[in-house]
């Protein structure tokens, strides 16, 4: 199933493409866009 990103802050920035999710890793970037880093590996899934 989709998850939605999580949004960093409550300044009213626009959000961010959906996230698909394979029940254990995110298979998108937006968290990484999000966060601003590239990360080592996907983040795991709600």
């Amino acid at each position: 199933p989709d998850f939605e990103c999580p949004a960093l802050d409550e300044e009213g920035m626009p959000p961010l493409p959906r996230c698909g999710c394979d029940g254990v890793t995110y298979l998108s970037e937006c968290h990484r866009l999000q966060a601003g880093v590239a990360l080592e590996g996907p983040l795991e899934c709600p």
